[in-house]
């Protein structure tokens, strides 16, 4: 009994040293010491730089589940053993990527859905289109799950999108990356920026004073459809910001949206349309729908036929 305890005692230590270790390595030597001290003895880390906080527990959480943390040309670079293949990933160092990241890898939010979406595809996942795909952790979450899946990746911010392909270019052509935002119709609008994050951008206009940034084309399902030659999509990911409304506001836009799709994963962001809303017309054309929670985020639908 004293002999487990002890190795109990050790085990919690080699991982205590490990974590800083990394820390140390990936910061400089004033944040090192400023998370140290603000952390362990004034408590008050989240409150003085929450930046820093986020990035302490990102490596906590990266260094219990086995995922090695390095830093490469201002980026983190992230590698990982998955089934027997290497992951590697960028994500930015002080951004809510980290948060975004944790989600798929550390928090495994998002297995309760695949769960669902295996007992309902009994044949291979062979097509997913990912609307909002921001840096691209969706789409590599996908990949490792459903290597052979064609995976259509839809982003429409400049730096997000860079991150995309970076984190996605290795992956043999499965993953496709288009510069544009998911819309009902094909046309040109103004991509806007609300706060400091880099999964925060929006096309779809509210009574806040948004910054538009950019002008931005759009795509629609059915011509993804037609021009990747789509049977049926098997599963449809959406997080855009709010723009899930537009499809909502007349039942052609949404049959477009989904009358391919096999299981649907929208975000909804009730500033813009409500959860009751959006579960009420998905069951309205057959789909079984739940909510589902994931860490940080807004409400997520979860909708299989």
């Amino acid at each position: 009994f004293i002999h487990l305890i002890g190795l109990k005692y050790k085990m919690k230590n080699i991982k205590a040293i490990r974590r800083i270790s990394v820390l140390k390595k990936i910061t400089s030597l004033t944040e090192f010491f400023f998370i140290l001290f603000h952390h362990f003895v004034t408590k008050k880390l989240a409150d003085k730089r929450p930046d820093l906080h986020r990035l302490l527990l990102f490596v906590v959480g990266c260094t219990d589940h086995l995922i090695e943390i390095s830093l490469e040309d201002e980026l983190l670079r992230l590698d990982w053993d998955y089934k027997g293949v290497q992951n590697k990933f960028w994500v930015r160092k002080y951004s809510r990527d980290l948060f975004v990241f944790g989600d798929f890898y550390i928090h495994r939010d998002y297995e309760p859905f695949i769960e669902v979406l295996h007992q309902k595809k009994s044949a291979d996942v062979k097509f997913i289109i990912d609307a909002g795909a921001n840096i691209g952790c969706s789409a590599l979450y996908f990949h490792n799950i459903y290597p052979s899946a064609t995976i259509i990746c839809i982003e429409p911010e400049d730096s997000n999108f860079y991150l995309l392909e970076k984190n996605t270019n290795h992956l043999g052509g499965k993953v496709i990356s288009l510069k544009k935002a998911l819309w009902p119709v094909e046309t040109i609008l103004e991509l806007m920026q609300r706060d400091w994050s880099h999964d925060g951008f929006l096309v779809m206009k509210s009574e806040k004073n948004d910054e538009v940034i950019a002008k931005v084309p759009t795509v629609t399902i059915p011509a993804l459809i037609d021009e990747y030659k789509i049977e049926s999509i098997d599963l449809l990911k959406i997080d855009i910001e709010g723009a899930e409304k537009a499809f909502f506001e007349n039942d052609s836009d949404l049959l477009n949206l989904i009358s391919k799709a096999q299981c649907v994963f929208m975000e909804v962001h009730p500033e813009f349309i409500s959860e009751e809303e959006v579960m009420k017309r998905f069951i309205q054309h057959q789909f079984e729908c739940k909510p589902i929670f994931i860490t940080g985020q807004p409400v997520a639908i979860f909708a299989t036929q």
